[in-house]
């Protein structure tokens, strides 16, 4: 039966079988995880893993935009990489419990999505 890891604490899983979901410990369920995964991931609007300086317009904008949406700021966004963006960034890893770096990667960018909808990557393993 699949079963949908939908919150990973500090030492509990919560995951979603059928209707229900059941708070599990970390050590039961990896007694009883058989290694097999699907990821729902979640990159940058043209399929990027990671924003940077270097990254195009539209995904700077995009990625300022999201995070204005997030913070709940009415400042206008900008497709150029300023110091304010990088405060953002970190502003908002902070308030997610995410390493504070300014680095969108991997999991500013799932958090991101989560806060804006939206679709995602397929990966199984």
């Amino acid at each position: 039966m699949p079963v949908v890891v939908v919150r990973v604490g500090d030492a509990t899983v919560d995951v979603l079988v059928g209707q229900q979901t059941w708070t599990l410990t970390h050590k039961w369920f990896e007694l009883v995880w058989t290694g097999d995964y699907l990821l729902l991931w979640k990159m940058s609007p043209e399929g990027e893993s990671t924003i940077m300086r270097d990254s195009s317009e539209e995904e700077i904008l995009w990625l300022e935009t999201m995070l204005n949406r997030a913070l709940h700021i009415s400042t206008e966004s900008s497709a150029e990489w300023r110091p304010l963006l990088v405060e953002k960034i970190k502003q908002f890893q902070k308030s997610h419990h995410l390493k504070t770096d300014g680095v969108v990667g991997f999991s500013t960018l799932v958090h991101l999505w989560q806060v804006a909808g939206g679709e995602c990557l397929l990966i199984s393993g």
